[in-house]
């Protein structure tokens, strides 16, 4: 383990250290996984199948329910769900 021996020699200076990358990691979890929620397995791998959610028009979110599990649907069709903040 990396912390003890950190946390050793530099003292606390190694939280700000582990949290920049924490940090760091924000954007790319946001930009390459894809909202999963409330989709079945099957859902989730029609988004993979045509390859990547970037590559289709719909983004990162499918409706949940959608019939991408039951029918072969053209990932462009899916509708488009917004989140609402």
């Amino acid at each position: 383990m990396v912390g003890p021996g950190a946390v050793g020699n530099i003292g606390w200076k190694v939280f700000p250290i582990l949290g920049s990358f924490n940090l760091a990691f924000i954007p790319i979890i946001y930009c390459f996984f894809p909202e999963t929620a409330n989709l079945t397995l099957e859902e989730v791998d029609r988004m993979f199948e045509k390859g990547g959610v970037y590559s289709s028009k719909v983004g990162r979110t499918v409706d949940p329910g959608s019939g991408l599990g039951t029918e072969r649907v053209d990932v462009s069709e899916v509708k488009v769900v917004e989140v609402k903040k």
